[in-house]
């Protein structure tokens, strides 16, 4: 495997390892109001690259100005990963395939940056050349 390759897989385990923690074994456990199945919410853990893409696209195309969705941070916050669990669940992704950043429309899940991504860009017609992409 090249190095790259061998990165993002570390960053993979890591991730999982960290949702798998705070969704499962104790985590932040202040209470918060869990919004209506149909609400659109952006899944993100604190100090993960992807989510990060996801964040400055958003801010660089105004997303988050053309439709209203709540961020959930899930790596500290047990709650929300409870949450994003729940919303895996209705899309049919299994435990060892979760991952952040996840996006929930309010009936189906896009993972990862580049799917994420695309999602808005086809919503609200943003050109590629404006997007952000992933970095190799």
């Amino acid at each position: 495997m090249n190095k790259n390759t061998i990165i993002a897989v570390l960053i993979a385990i890591l991730a999982f390892g960290a949702i798998a923690y705070f969704a499962w074994s104790g985590g932040n456990t202040t209470p918060t109001t869990e919004p209506t199945l149909s609400t659109p919410i952006l899944f993100i853990g604190t100090g993960c690259p992807h989510c990060e893409i996801v964040e400055k696209f958003i801010k660089d195309n105004a997303v988050d100005t053309k439709m209203t969705f709540e961020t959930r941070e899930v790596f500290f916050n047990r709650d929300n990963a409870d949450l994003m669990k729940k919303r895996a669940d209705a899309c049919a992704i299994v435990t060892d395939q979760l991952g952040v950043p996840l996006f929930w429309d309010g009936s189906k899940c896009y993972g990862g940056d580049v799917d994420i991504i695309k999602y808005f860009r086809d919503r609200f017609t943003i050109p590629e050349t404006n997007a952000t992409t992933t970095q190799k």
